[in-house]
């Protein structure tokens, strides 16, 4: 199937199949050719992601099941659109509605999934029954609120209720008695605890440090062939055109599950693959591309101003007083979550090395805690969140990488000698720390030193790189030249339901760069009049500085002029999230309520004071001008450069959300539908009060609308040659272009990554802006504007002073 776009939709009971029929000809005119969902197989009640899989073999009935799903498809089919699910290999939810940890429970070891779920034995858990934390208390004063019915065989624990065993008889049992009831409760497969207890992990492999989420063993045949029974069915009747795979990095080995997949269903396949830094996919995955954090990283970091980043980081630093270097604050966040989150796992980790340490010659002296002490420095050091280490691959990456390490410990010896040919049990458990390490940096940096770091939050993004400080010109082409050859139809995108900002507030932020000395004065204003409503007692302040230049920043996501109500929850909840995230003063396990309380007094009083909001506006009205512009030309790029663009939902409009579960909330599409039709009708956008578009997102959408649509009825082109355009003058510096083409058929693309030089104020880049900036083509064409519909005869010089006449980018076509 034809695929040009992906539009993402988040279903949950809010938002089922019959909701999404009521906006599939808005998204069609929009130039979406496909809908990309979140999972639709079934999930635990009342879930509003749907990761929380419970069973495998069917259509959630939550958001309409089979039947919506087929309904939907028939519409679909009938305007040339299709689907593509995301799907969850990694992981199911973890309560009485998984069917198949019930049938565990129910049947034992006789239970067909005994060995499907990812169990993780230590010393601390070494029991067989499978822990559950469901419990709200310690077990013991908990037990008075267990009920156990003897005649249906199940337990009620906490509003859920859990299989007894069958082969066993309650009858003559007293369930009033709490040692009655301890005794058949220490009979079962599963084992009640206090959720506070398992903090540091449990007797399961879980996603990342979640308990409510238990890992599975997809890789396994007969499991494999029960899990994707029903997507195979739906990839058969031509349902589905191309398929996500959530969390690939989880699995024991990718490579070999995506083989066996790709055997079963032959569509696009794409990974959630979180690059680091300069790391590129993988040939070995044989997928045809990621999500798309990779562009995301490139694309906002290019539009970072290179000549301030220094400048900016000396007002973070006098600011806040944070003179940490992010390196080693890195480093110490990744031991204390492997410590405190994570000790389970390192545990069971330690005990297989171990154990197979001193099965070979040279382990002779191995030791479970110097075993312990070697594994928690790789992963505490490890850069990367992820390796594929399986047989006959080269190690020498991961050899050098350990040889690297600077701690005196016997086991680092032994592994390198087992590293020099490893066997069979070698790779098992290298493999098995392979599945662990992604837990460990995505806890470490994209939940905590990303609310921790607040230097510029539009840089604290999901596959973003916080060492480095922007992203060259040059290096985006690179990046995508690589992509045009060897990933071409990998996702492009600029927000998902996992980023941290919207791309709008995003770009706002970002616009920092340009002027950071204007910015620090600006804070300096802000600090003079939010000081009066912080609480301060005993040298506490309540926030620190470093939040107070979190809460600044988000305040860009709308105009002081709107912060009403429902601005100020909004921003509360973010607010209450990035400290919990950060671990400073609360956190999520141990929430300190007074420190809360204390924070969302500061939040109210500083949003609703007039002489706040009069200092706040007019900075906000240049960032709000630029960082718009910054957005719209960042969506260009996404449309048109190697890969397939996603737009999440509400995206083509602005996208001022924060992290979840704010940017999970319903959009309103009779809204976007009503822009649209507006957009639709332009005729000359000449006409048009340009300023106001930008301002209003009204160009955002009309520059979505043209560009998707052309790339929907041009496709073709977007499977040919990618080639960055020399540009020369003044401001060539600031000049992304490239050209497009296949055959004939030639797209030229150009942008500006810096316009704003100064932010007291809006100055329009006008023609006399670019000076003799300009790019010499190979040969004379006669183009086409796509968005300004303007005209071009026989042109080879592209003066920007002559192109840029309306807009400070332009996307031109040698064809009709």
């Amino acid at each position: 199937m034809n695929i040009s776009s992906f539009y993402r939709v988040q279903l949950n009971k809010n938002f089922k199949f019959q909701d999404l029929e009521k906006i599939i000809y808005y998204l069609n005119d929009l130039g979406i050719s496909s809908l990309y969902l979140s999972p639709i197989l079934k999930s635990t009640t009342g879930s509003m992601h749907g990761y929380d899989v419970t069973d495998y073999s069917e259509i959630n009935p939550e958001i309409g099941g089979e039947d919506g799903l087929l309904r939907l498809h028939k519409m679909l089919e009938k305007i040339n659109m299709n689907i593509m699910i995301d799907f969850v290999p990694n992981h199911m939810g973890m309560n009485h509605e998984n069917v198949y940890l019930q049938d565990v429970f129910k049947s034992g070891k006789k239970s067909k999934y005994y060995n499907f779920f990812d169990l993780i034995k230590t010393t601390n858990f070494p029991f067989e029954s499978i822990i559950m934390p469901v419990l709200g208390n310690n077990y013991i004063e908990s037990l008075n609120d267990i009920k156990i019915d003897a005649d249906k065989k199940i337990a009620l624990i906490n509003n859920q209720k859990f299989s007894l065993l069958n082969n066993l008889n309650y009858s003559n049992t007293d369930t009033d008695n709490i040692f009655s009831k301890d005794k058949i409760l220490c009979e079962q497969y599963f084992r009640p605890m206090y959720w506070v207890n398992c903090i540091s992990g449990t007797n399961y492999r879980r996603f990342f440090s979640v308990n409510s989420l238990i890992a599975v063993h997809c890789e396994r045949r007969m499991y494999f062939k029960d899990m994707h029974k029903k997507i195979i069915e739906l990839y058969k009747n031509k349902i589905i055109a191309a398929i996500r795979l959530d969390h690939i990095d989880g699995l024991f080995d990718p490579f070999i599950y995506i083989k066996n997949l790709k055997k079963r269903m032959k569509i696009p396949v794409y990974v959630e693959k979180i690059l680091t830094g300069d790391e590129k996919l993988s040939p070995k995955f044989g997928v045809d591309g990621t999500t798309g954090y990779d562009f995301l990283y490139y694309t906002t970091y290019v539009f970072i101003d290179q000549t301030n980043a220094g400048k900016l980081k000396q007002i973070y630093g006098d600011f806040t007083g944070d003179k940490n270097q992010l390196s080693e604050m890195l480093y110490l966040r990744k031991k204390f979550y492997i410590e405190n989150y994570y000790r389970s796992e390192l545990d069971y980790l330690s005990g297989i090395f171990y154990n197979n340490f001193i099965k070979h010659i040279y382990g002779h002296e191995a030791t479970f805690t110097g075993t312990r002490e070697m594994l928690l420095e790789i992963m505490a050091n490890f850069p990367l969140y992820r390796i594929y280490i399986s047989k006959n691959c080269n190690l020498t990456w991961f050899s050098d990488y350990i040889r690297g390490l600077n701690i005196k410990n016997n086991e680092l010896g032994i592994m390198l000698n087992m590293l020099k040919k490893p066997d069979s049990n070698d790779y098992y458990c290298l493999k098995r720390l392979q599945q662990f390490l992604p837990a460990v940096m995505a806890k470490s940096m994209e939940d905590n030193i990303f609310f921790r770091y607040n230097l510029n939050i539009g840089k604290n993004e999901v596959g973003c790189n916080l060492f480095r400080d922007f992203i060259t010109i040059d290096e985006f082409h690179d990046y995508n030249k690589y992509k045009a050859l060897n990933y071409i139809n990998s996702i492009n995108t600029l927000s998902t339901h996992d980023t941290k900002l919207g791309d709008d507030i995003r770009s706002r932020i970002i616009t920092i760069y340009n002027d950071p000395d204007l910015w620090g004065n600006f804070i300096k204003n802000l600090h003079e009049i939010s000081d009066n409503f912080k609480y301060k007692h005993n040298g506490i302040e309540i926030p620190d500085k470093n939040e107070e230049y979190y809460f600044y920043q988000i305040l860009l996501a709308e105009s002081p002029e709107y912060w009403d109500g429902t601005f100020i929850e909004r921003v509360t909840g973010q607010m209450i999230k990035a400290v919990r995230e950060a671990e400073i003063h609360t956190s999520w396990n141990f929430p300190d309520h007074d420190y809360e309380g204390h924070l969302k007094i500061f939040i109210e009083r500083t949003i609703k004071s007039d002489t706040f909001k009069s200092i706040y506006m007019p900075f906000y009205r240049s960032l709000e001008y630029y960082g718009n512009l910054y957005s719209i030309m960042q969506n260009i790029l996404k449309i048109m450069s190697p890969g397939i663009p996603d737009i999440y939902q509400g995206s083509e409009y602005l996208n001022n959300n924060f992290t979840d579960p704010d940017n999970r909330r319903s959009v309103n599409f009779g809204n976007l539908m009503k822009i649209l039709n507006k957009i639709k009708k332009i005729d000359n956008i000449y006409e048009c009060n340009i300023n106001k578009m930008i301002i209003s997102g009204e160009l955002k959408m009309y520059v979505n609308y043209h560009l998707l649509n052309f790339r929907k009825e041009h496709n073709n082109i977007f499977s040919g040659d990618y080639i960055p355009l020399k540009c020369t003058g003044m401001l060539s510096d600031n000049i992304i272009a490239f050209e497009r083409s296949y055959g004939r058929n030639k797209i030229i693309v150009i942008v500006s990554n810096k316009i704003a030089t100064d932010l007291n104020g809006i100055n329009e880049p006008v023609r006399e802006f670019w000076g003799d900036t300009q790019i010499k083509l190979p040969r004379k064409y006669d183009l086409k504007d796509i968005l300004t519909g303007r005209k071009y005869k026989s042109i080879q010089i592209l003066k920007l002073s002559e192109i840029f006449d309306i807009f400070p980018f332009s996307v031109l076509f040698n064809g009709d």
